[in-house]
């Protein structure tokens, strides 16, 4: 049914799958090829099995939204130029890498041409590891052709060794921690027997039964015709609320108003007709089933990817998120703007948890069993916040929690002053670019990250404060995002040049101190 040689049902989540595969994969004088965008679970792997790696760097757009790795950072000579100059890899330089592995799709919902990305990282490693956790539905719907690890005929296979690893439990219909690694057979293979160890190594002799029969039933769930139907009725819901969002844009700022925009193409081009068309009033069956509606062009400036390729990346339908006024197309911020933790808090106090929230961007996920019920509660909420924004509503009246809890701060401010506040300490530190800058660089390697947790388990680490970094080595990961995905992985020597990416947490302890209750856990100020 996915379209592997072998799949491994799991039932200690895609961690343990992940896991399970790069231990199958290498040992410690193996060089391997890397995600900068990876699971910390990646990284784990990499503290087991000891071997040496080397990233490559994607993309953010202005927004922070995770964009992919540019076919430039995939090219064989990029990755040997690399191997060469790391100090943790070239020595081996002279090694084939046993292992690359790309996050499909990102967690903002970017997908790539697995088949074209393949085809470069082929030419470098006879293993690819697709790390698909929040994308195991893809093979069950054509909008995501030639998108996915495991696309096509396996028959037809004929290249590299390919892996995929799916949570089931995330956007299919299994339990928590249940999960599949599939095997597409090819270069490179691993003997049965031998991946066989690593999958039991990481299992559990006393499964819960549950997680195992309900990882048969999602996949019984997708049999035959029911995965289309089952995908197709989520994309027709993500599409309906995409649309009925960019139709309150637009009646919104036709009137000089401002609402949230949908983070999607501004027009699409009927294939019929040949003209194009307002996203909001192309045929809801365009949308739905037309890959060319979510491919990324070069030089679009709704996706504000610069330099991306031609047939590169797709944005998932279901994977939606909404843009809060305040920042121009040139990723410059405006006079005046929204911020989306403001948002955020608005909904969460509703009920409404957001899968993710940058300054200005707030992620939804559409799943299995959503109902238009559902979205329009959202839509209604997001209408409310505007009108209790735009009166500038007493916070102790309709955030009464927050201004209870802070009353010197709130108690006579509106919903409107709190924003204002937070926009201008928005537009004065520009934490957004300290994001971006953390993910655009690398620091030195100085150790494998195997080396780094034996420093912890040896206690000789210490906590230093987040002004005292330079020119210090990291033993630990940060993770800006609960899914667990660090921006900066261990190993790696902090010198002046990389001041700008980590002055962010001092920079969210100044918001803290001035807007409390966003951005800080407990009143504590001081990061580590």
């Amino acid at each position: 049914m996915f379209g592997a040689d072998r799949s491994w049902s799991v039932v200690v989540g895609t961690s343990g799958s992940n896991r399970t595969i790069m231990q199958a994969c290498m040992t410690d004088d193996d060089v391997v090829v890397i995600d900068r965008n990876c699971h910390k679970s990646i990284e784990q792997g990499l503290i087991l099995t000891g071997a040496k790696p080397v990233y490559m760097v994607p993309s953010r757009n202005r927004y922070g939204i995770i964009g992919p790795i540019y076919p430039q950072e995939m090219q064989p000579d990029i990755l040997q130029e690399k191997i060469r100059t790391s100090p943790l890899t070239h020595e081996y330089a002279a090694h084939k890498p046993s292992y690359s592995v790309v996050t499909n799709c990102t967690y903002d919902g970017v997908c790539y041409n697995a088949k074209n990305a393949q085809a470069l990282l082929e030419q470098t490693s006879d293993r690819i590891h697709f790390d698909e956790a929040w994308y195991g539905y893809a093979r069950f719907n054509p909008v995501y052709h030639d998108h996915y690890a495991m696309r096509g005929n396996p028959g037809d296979h004929s290249g590299p060794t390919v892996f995929a690893t799916h949570s089931t439990h995330k956007l299919l219909n299994a339990l928590s921690q249940a999960s599949y690694i599939h095997v597409r057979e090819g270069r490179g293979a691993v003997n049965f027997s031998r991946f066989n160890q690593a999958y039991m190594m990481h299992a559990t002799t006393s499964p819960l039964y549950a997680i195992c029969a309900s990882n048969d039933v999602a996949v019984s769930m997708m049999d035959g015709n029911s995965g289309l139907s089952l995908t197709q009725e989520v994309i027709d819901e993500a599409v309906d609320f995409r649309q009925a969002m960019a139709r309150l844009y637009r009646e919104f700022t036709d009137n000089n108003d401002w609402f949230f925009k949908p983070w999607n193409k501004e027009t699409v081009i009927d294939p019929k007709t040949g003209k194009e068309i307002a996203f909001e009033d192309a045929p809801a069956e365009l949308l739905s089933h037309d890959q060319n509606c979510w491919i990324m062009r070069p030089g679009e400036s709704w996706h504000g990817f610069h330099d991306l390729p031609d047939n590169w990346s797709m944005l998932d339908p279901i994977k939606v998120s909404i843009l809060a006024p305040g920042m121009g197309d040139d990723g410059n911020l405006l006079d005046s703007g929204v911020p989306a933790a403001l948002v955020t808090a608005w909904l969460g106090r509703r009920g409404i948890v957001p899968t993710r929230t940058t300054d200005f961007q707030i992620m939804f996920l559409f799943s299995m069993g959503i109902t238009r019920g559902k979205w329009g509660t959202l839509i209604n909420t997001l209408c409310s916040f505007k009108r209790h924004y735009d009166s500038n509503a007493p916070l102790a009246q309709v955030m009464p929690e927050l201004a209870n809890r802070y009353p010197e701060t709130y108690g006579a401010m509106g919903v409107h002053d709190l924003g204002d506040k937070m926009f201008a300490w928005l537009k004065a530190n520009n934490p957004g670019a300290c994001l971006n800058a953390a993910y655009a660089s690398l620091p030195e390697a100085m150790m494998t990250p195997r080396d780094a947790y034996q420093a912890i388990v040896s206690d000789n680490v210490e906590m230093v404060p987040i002004e005292g970094l330079q020119k210090r080595v990291r033993c630990q990961f940060r993770y800006p995002l609960s899914t667990g995905h660090p921006n900066a992985a261990f190993r790696g020597k902090l010198w002046r040049q990389q001041q700008s990416a980590d002055c962010l947490p001092a920079r969210t302890s100044i918001l803290g101190s001035r807007v409390p209750g966003f951005r800080t856990r407990n009143g504590r100020d001081r990061n580590y």
